[in-house]
Protein backbone atom coordinates (compact mmCIF):
# COMPACT_ATOMS: atom_id res chain seq x y z
CA UNK A 1 0.00 0.00 0.00
CA UNK A 2 1.16 3.38 -1.01
CA UNK A 3 1.44 6.53 0.73
CA UNK A 4 -0.52 10.01 -0.44
CA UNK A 5 1.45 12.94 -0.46
CA UNK A 6 1.22 15.89 -2.79
CA UNK A 7 3.34 14.90 -5.30
CA UNK A 8 1.83 11.42 -5.64
CA UNK A 9 2.45 8.27 -4.02
CA UNK A 10 5.53 7.06 -2.04
CA UNK A 11 6.64 3.19 -2.05
CA UNK A 12 6.70 0.68 0.72
CA UNK A 13 10.47 0.85 0.36
CA UNK A 14 10.77 4.62 0.26
CA UNK A 15 8.65 4.72 3.28
CA UNK A 16 10.59 1.90 5.48
CA UNK A 17 13.44 3.97 4.16
CA UNK A 18 12.32 7.56 5.78
CA UNK A 19 11.76 5.24 8.89
CA UNK A 20 14.99 3.53 9.32
CA UNK A 21 16.44 7.35 8.95
CA UNK A 22 14.43 8.91 11.46
CA UNK A 23 14.91 5.77 13.94
CA UNK A 24 18.80 6.34 13.44
CA UNK A 25 18.97 10.12 14.41
CA UNK A 26 16.56 9.44 17.20
CA UNK A 27 19.15 6.65 18.19
CA UNK A 28 21.92 8.94 17.96
CA UNK A 29 20.23 12.03 19.84
CA UNK A 30 19.67 9.61 22.73
CA UNK A 31 23.20 8.48 22.40
CA UNK A 32 23.85 11.71 22.39
CA UNK A 33 21.86 12.67 25.56
CA UNK A 34 23.09 9.76 27.38
CA UNK A 35 26.87 11.22 26.89
CA UNK A 36 25.98 14.46 28.02
CA UNK A 37 24.16 12.60 31.03
CA UNK A 38 27.14 10.45 31.58
CA UNK A 39 29.72 13.74 31.57
CA UNK A 40 27.26 15.59 34.40
CA UNK A 41 26.87 12.33 36.57
CA UNK A 42 31.02 12.41 36.72
CA UNK A 43 31.64 16.01 37.28
CA UNK A 44 28.06 15.84 39.88
CA UNK A 45 30.34 12.84 41.66
CA UNK A 46 33.10 15.02 41.70
CA UNK A 47 31.65 17.76 42.81
CA UNK A 48 29.88 15.35 45.95
CA UNK A 49 33.46 13.92 46.64
CA UNK A 50 34.66 17.69 47.38
CA UNK A 51 31.95 18.34 49.12
CA UNK A 52 31.79 15.39 51.47
CA UNK A 53 35.29 15.75 52.04
CA UNK A 54 34.67 19.98 52.99
CA UNK A 55 31.84 19.20 54.85
CA UNK A 56 33.96 16.36 56.88
CA UNK A 57 36.65 19.09 57.56
CA UNK A 58 33.92 20.95 59.30
CA UNK A 59 32.32 18.25 61.39
CA UNK A 60 35.15 17.57 62.95
CA UNK A 61 35.97 21.02 63.78
CA UNK A 62 32.31 21.56 64.72
CA UNK A 63 33.20 18.31 66.98
CA UNK A 64 36.57 19.42 68.72
CA UNK A 65 34.96 23.47 69.60
CA UNK A 66 31.95 21.31 71.31
CA UNK A 67 34.42 19.27 73.36
CA UNK A 68 36.17 22.90 73.97
CA UNK A 69 32.89 24.02 75.66
CA UNK A 70 32.47 21.22 77.90
CA UNK A 71 29.28 20.03 75.55
CA UNK A 72 28.79 16.07 74.84
CA UNK A 73 30.56 15.17 72.33
CA UNK A 74 28.82 13.85 68.62
CA UNK A 75 30.15 10.13 69.04
CA UNK A 76 28.12 9.38 66.28
CA UNK A 77 29.03 11.97 63.91
CA UNK A 78 32.64 11.93 64.38
CA UNK A 79 32.64 8.11 63.90
CA UNK A 80 30.76 8.72 60.12
CA UNK A 81 33.49 11.17 59.41
CA UNK A 82 36.18 9.08 60.30
CA UNK A 83 34.16 6.09 58.09
CA UNK A 84 34.49 8.60 54.89
CA UNK A 85 37.85 9.42 55.26
CA UNK A 86 38.45 6.07 56.22
CA UNK A 87 37.02 5.37 52.63
CA UNK A 88 38.96 8.01 50.66
CA UNK A 89 41.74 7.00 51.89
CA UNK A 90 41.23 3.59 50.77
CA UNK A 91 40.37 4.14 47.19
CA UNK A 92 43.64 6.31 47.02
CA UNK A 93 45.57 3.17 48.11
CA UNK A 94 43.85 0.83 45.55
CA UNK A 95 43.97 3.43 42.93
CA UNK A 96 47.89 3.36 42.95
CA UNK A 97 49.71 1.45 41.21
CA UNK A 98 47.73 -1.42 40.81
CA UNK A 99 46.49 -1.65 44.55
CA UNK A 100 50.34 -2.79 45.69
CA UNK A 101 50.13 -0.27 48.74
CA UNK A 102 46.29 -2.01 49.81
CA UNK A 103 47.87 -5.28 49.42
CA UNK A 104 50.60 -4.42 51.68
CA UNK A 105 48.57 -2.68 54.47
CA UNK A 106 46.19 -5.42 54.09
CA UNK A 107 48.69 -8.36 54.73
CA UNK A 108 49.36 -10.04 57.35
CA UNK A 109 52.82 -11.25 56.27
CA UNK A 110 56.12 -9.98 58.37
CA UNK A 111 56.69 -6.58 56.59
CA UNK A 112 60.70 -5.62 56.66
CA UNK A 113 61.66 -2.45 55.41
CA UNK A 114 65.69 -1.71 54.62
CA UNK A 115 67.63 1.00 53.32
CA UNK A 116 70.20 3.59 53.62
CA UNK A 117 69.86 6.58 56.15
CA UNK A 118 67.32 9.12 55.48
CA UNK A 119 65.34 6.89 52.84
CA UNK A 120 62.43 7.29 55.42
CA UNK A 121 61.97 3.77 56.74
CA UNK A 122 60.50 4.72 59.61
CA UNK A 123 58.00 7.21 58.35
CA UNK A 124 56.51 4.62 56.11
CA UNK A 125 56.57 2.34 59.00
CA UNK A 126 54.93 5.02 60.52
CA UNK A 127 52.13 5.50 57.90
CA UNK A 128 51.60 1.58 57.63
CA UNK A 129 50.96 1.73 61.41
CA UNK A 130 48.25 4.96 61.21
CA UNK A 131 46.27 3.32 58.15
CA UNK A 132 46.35 0.01 60.33
CA UNK A 133 45.42 1.36 63.18
CA UNK A 134 42.49 3.41 61.96
CA UNK A 135 41.49 -0.35 60.00
CA UNK A 136 41.19 -1.33 63.60
CA UNK A 137 44.27 -3.18 64.29
CA UNK A 138 45.84 -1.35 67.84
CA UNK A 139 49.32 -0.82 67.86
CA UNK A 140 50.31 -3.21 70.88
CA UNK A 141 53.90 -2.69 71.03
CA UNK A 142 56.56 -0.40 69.35
CA UNK A 143 60.84 -0.84 70.09
CA UNK A 144 62.96 1.98 68.77
CA UNK A 145 65.89 3.33 70.51
CA UNK A 146 65.13 6.45 68.58
CA UNK A 147 61.94 6.48 70.22
CA UNK A 148 62.53 9.65 72.22
CA UNK A 149 64.69 11.38 69.87
CA UNK A 150 65.08 12.15 66.50
CA UNK A 151 61.69 9.85 65.39
CA UNK A 152 59.44 10.61 68.39
CA UNK A 153 57.53 12.99 66.49
CA UNK A 154 56.49 10.26 64.53
CA UNK A 155 56.18 7.42 67.07
CA UNK A 156 53.75 10.03 68.84
CA UNK A 157 51.14 9.71 66.04
CA UNK A 158 50.70 6.10 67.18
CA UNK A 159 48.74 5.16 70.15
CA UNK A 160 50.55 2.09 71.39
CA UNK A 161 49.92 0.30 74.39
CA UNK A 162 53.68 -0.59 75.15
CA UNK A 163 57.17 1.24 74.10
CA UNK A 164 60.51 0.22 74.39
CA UNK A 165 63.27 2.69 73.93
CA UNK A 166 66.70 1.26 75.11
CA UNK A 167 68.70 -2.24 74.00
CA UNK A 168 67.88 -4.23 77.20
CA UNK A 169 64.25 -3.10 77.55
CA UNK A 170 64.23 -4.12 73.15
CA UNK A 171 65.74 -7.47 73.60
CA UNK A 172 63.41 -8.18 76.84
CA UNK A 173 60.49 -6.98 74.13
CA UNK A 174 61.49 -9.28 71.60
CA UNK A 175 61.39 -12.24 74.06
CA UNK A 176 58.49 -11.36 75.63
CA UNK A 177 56.88 -11.11 71.85
CA UNK A 178 57.78 -14.68 71.28
CA UNK A 179 55.95 -15.93 74.82
CA UNK A 180 52.95 -13.68 73.29
CA UNK A 181 52.24 -14.72 69.81
CA UNK A 182 52.28 -18.25 71.39
CA UNK A 183 49.61 -17.35 74.05
CA UNK A 184 47.53 -15.11 71.71
CA UNK A 185 47.70 -18.65 69.24
CA UNK A 186 46.29 -20.69 72.16
CA UNK A 187 43.51 -18.06 72.32
CA UNK A 188 42.90 -18.10 68.86
CA UNK A 189 42.35 -14.56 68.76
CA UNK A 190 39.92 -12.43 66.25
CA UNK A 191 41.39 -9.19 66.03
CA UNK A 192 44.80 -8.93 65.01
CA UNK A 193 47.48 -6.17 66.88
CA UNK A 194 50.61 -4.53 65.80
CA UNK A 195 54.54 -4.66 66.53
CA UNK A 196 56.63 -2.28 64.81
CA UNK A 197 60.38 -2.73 65.35
CA UNK A 198 62.79 0.04 64.31
CA UNK A 199 66.78 -0.44 64.01
CA UNK A 200 66.97 -4.17 64.25
CA UNK A 201 70.35 -4.08 62.42
CA UNK A 202 72.42 -4.18 65.16
CA UNK A 203 70.63 -6.02 68.06
CA UNK A 204 72.32 -9.23 66.93
CA UNK A 205 76.07 -7.74 67.94
CA UNK A 206 74.68 -6.59 71.81
CA UNK A 207 75.58 -9.51 73.67
CA UNK A 208 76.00 -13.28 73.53
CA UNK A 209 72.67 -13.72 75.00
CA UNK A 210 71.09 -11.05 71.78
CA UNK A 211 72.95 -12.86 69.52
CA UNK A 212 70.92 -16.44 70.89
CA UNK A 213 67.92 -14.62 70.76
CA UNK A 214 67.90 -13.14 67.70
CA UNK A 215 67.12 -16.33 65.14
CA UNK A 216 64.66 -17.26 67.92
CA UNK A 217 62.83 -14.14 67.51
CA UNK A 218 63.21 -14.11 63.33
CA UNK A 219 62.07 -18.00 63.16
CA UNK A 220 58.95 -16.95 65.55
CA UNK A 221 58.32 -13.82 63.44
CA UNK A 222 58.03 -15.56 60.41
CA UNK A 223 56.20 -18.99 61.44
CA UNK A 224 53.75 -17.60 64.56
CA UNK A 225 52.75 -14.16 63.44
CA UNK A 226 49.91 -15.21 61.35
CA UNK A 227 48.30 -17.10 63.94
CA UNK A 228 48.81 -15.09 66.58
CA UNK A 229 47.15 -12.26 64.42
CA UNK A 230 50.30 -9.91 64.67
CA UNK A 231 51.28 -7.65 62.14
CA UNK A 232 54.73 -7.11 62.16
CA UNK A 233 56.32 -4.58 60.82
CA UNK A 234 60.79 -4.27 60.81
CA UNK A 235 62.73 -1.63 60.43
CA UNK A 236 66.91 -2.30 59.35
CA UNK A 237 69.95 -1.11 57.06
CA UNK A 238 69.98 -4.71 56.05
CA UNK A 239 68.86 -7.85 55.44
CA UNK A 240 72.30 -10.51 55.94
CA UNK A 241 72.63 -13.05 58.28
CA UNK A 242 74.99 -11.17 60.86
CA UNK A 243 71.50 -9.50 61.75
CA UNK A 244 69.47 -11.79 61.02
CA UNK A 245 71.30 -15.06 62.27
CA UNK A 246 72.30 -17.98 60.17
CA UNK A 247 69.48 -20.55 59.43
CA UNK A 248 67.04 -18.36 58.84
CA UNK A 249 67.48 -17.53 54.97
CA UNK A 250 64.32 -19.69 53.79
CA UNK A 251 61.88 -18.28 55.90
CA UNK A 252 62.91 -14.65 55.06
CA UNK A 253 61.40 -15.09 51.65
CA UNK A 254 57.79 -15.98 53.15
CA UNK A 255 57.39 -12.03 54.32
CA UNK A 256 57.75 -8.88 52.20
CA UNK A 257 61.19 -7.22 51.75
CA UNK A 258 61.13 -3.44 50.28
CA UNK A 259 64.04 -1.47 50.05
CA UNK A 260 63.73 2.28 50.29
CA UNK A 261 65.98 5.22 48.62
CA UNK A 262 67.87 8.22 49.31
CA UNK A 263 70.19 10.37 46.75
CA UNK A 264 72.25 11.75 49.66
CA UNK A 265 71.47 10.00 53.08
CA UNK A 266 69.47 12.92 53.48
CA UNK A 267 66.59 13.53 51.24
CA UNK A 268 63.79 10.47 50.46
CA UNK A 269 62.62 9.78 47.05
CA UNK A 270 59.93 8.10 46.12
CA UNK A 271 61.34 5.24 44.71
CA UNK A 272 61.03 1.67 46.44
CA UNK A 273 61.61 -2.00 45.36
CA UNK A 274 59.75 -5.30 46.27
CA UNK A 275 62.91 -7.76 46.69
CA UNK A 276 59.90 -10.38 47.71
CA UNK A 277 56.62 -10.41 49.04
CA UNK A 278 54.76 -10.00 45.40
CA UNK A 279 53.12 -12.86 43.85
CA UNK A 280 51.48 -12.93 40.32
CA UNK A 281 47.79 -14.35 40.25
CA UNK A 282 49.03 -18.21 39.86
CA UNK A 283 51.24 -17.79 43.53
CA UNK A 284 54.26 -17.71 41.83
CA UNK A 285 56.51 -15.01 43.41
CA UNK A 286 57.69 -11.90 41.87
CA UNK A 287 61.28 -10.68 42.69
CA UNK A 288 62.99 -6.92 42.67
CA UNK A 289 59.39 -4.94 41.61
CA UNK A 290 60.29 -1.48 41.25
CA UNK A 291 57.32 0.90 42.52
CA UNK A 292 56.77 4.19 43.83
CA UNK A 293 55.30 5.54 46.94
CA UNK A 294 52.34 8.63 46.39
CA UNK A 295 53.59 12.03 47.99
CA UNK A 296 50.65 11.68 50.66
CA UNK A 297 52.23 8.77 51.69
CA UNK A 298 53.48 10.38 54.97
CA UNK A 299 52.91 9.73 58.60
CA UNK A 300 52.21 13.20 59.19
CA UNK A 301 49.82 13.58 56.16
CA UNK A 302 48.07 10.53 57.08
CA UNK A 303 47.28 11.56 60.71
CA UNK A 304 46.21 15.00 59.27
CA UNK A 305 44.16 13.26 56.97
CA UNK A 306 41.88 12.29 60.51
CA UNK A 307 42.53 15.06 62.00
CA UNK A 308 41.30 18.42 60.53
CA UNK A 309 43.29 18.19 57.69
CA UNK A 310 41.78 15.55 54.75
CA UNK A 311 44.22 14.62 52.04
CA UNK A 312 43.22 15.89 48.86
CA UNK A 313 44.18 12.85 46.81
CA UNK A 314 43.22 14.48 43.22
CA UNK A 315 46.50 16.45 43.16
Amino acid sequence: VGMRLETGLISQDAVNERFKKQSEVQDATHAAALKQFDAGNSEMDKTIAENLRDAAKADKERVKLQGKGGDRLDTSTTQNVDELLLCELTKALKAHEDGWLWDLVNSVKPIFLIGDMGSAKTSMAVSLGLIREKLGHIVFRIADKHLNGENSDKWNLLRAEVRHDNNSSILEALQNQIERRSERINQRPTEKEQFILDEFTQLAKISKEANVLIPLFVTSTYSDTRKAKELFIGVTHSFTNASFGDGVFELRQRGWLIEKFSVNGETPIPRVVIRTGLKDLNGNNLEDVEKTLPSWFRPELIHGHFNDSPINFDK
